[in-house]
């Protein structure tokens, strides 16, 4: 169903693939992948693996069901995740509590 919606948009998990690859080896600038519990995303979320703090790559999974970026609001983002969050920031700004 989806292909006939979009034909030509899927590319067999290609772009995936790379955004991963490039995730876990290329990048230096600071990225949080947000991912909800349930939620589409997460079936191809960035493995555990290729989470690599040294490059500046962490991944948070929110279990309220959002990815939002609205990591201070407790109406969308569990207390964990939003500690997690706020703990890569503080690192990666290099500042303490």
């Amino acid at each position: 169903m989806f292909s006939k919606r979009y034909p030509g948009q899927w590319d067999g998990g290609k772009l995936m693939t790379s955004v991963h690859q490039w995730a876990a080896t290329t990048t230096t600038q600071p990225i949080i992948f947000i991912y909800s519990y349930n939620d589409p995303w997460t079936a191809n979320a960035i493995e555990d693996t290729e989470i690599n703090p040294s490059r500046k790559v962490w991944k948070v999974i929110n279990l309220i069901g959002t990815h939002s970026h609205e990591f201070l609001s407790k109406d969308k983002c569990d207390e964990k995740a939003s500690k997690a969050i706020k703990d890569v920031i503080k690192s990666v700004l290099n500042i303490g509590e």
